[in-house]
């Protein structure tokens, strides 16, 4: 799951031309209510219940799925946050999926 997860991590990061949506409202979130309101109710929707669903079809229960999907949600925001919104370097695509894949990868077995 950890390589499958960052490779389209990197991919939309690295691949999408112009500005990201989700990165537009990641930056206007900490102004605008409504703005992380929609990030969040957005993440939830198509990032961390998909998460939870997965991890729970791979043998956990309930509780172990939601906190490891909690865990790799934050996890991927928070790098999402230092890189793209406080405009670190990205740095070398193929590093940062192999981190990011072995990071979530531990992550998601806990």
């Amino acid at each position: 799951m950890g390589s499958r997860l960052a490779a389209s991590i990197v991919q939309r990061w690295f691949g999408a031309p112009g500005e990201d949506p989700l990165l537009v409202l990641q930056r206007a979130s900490g102004e605008r209510p409504e703005a992380a309101e929609a990030l969040a109710a957005f993440l939830d929707t198509n990032a961390l219940e998909p998460l939870c669903r997965y991890l729970r079809n791979s043998g956990l229960d309930e509780a172990d799925a939601r906190s490891r999907a909690a865990a790799i949600d934050a996890f991927v925001l928070g790098v999402s946050t230092r890189r793209r919104v406080l405009r670190s370097e990205l740095g070398d695509p193929a590093h940062l999926q192999a981190w990011l894949s072995a990071t979530i990868q531990r992550l998601a077995d806990g």
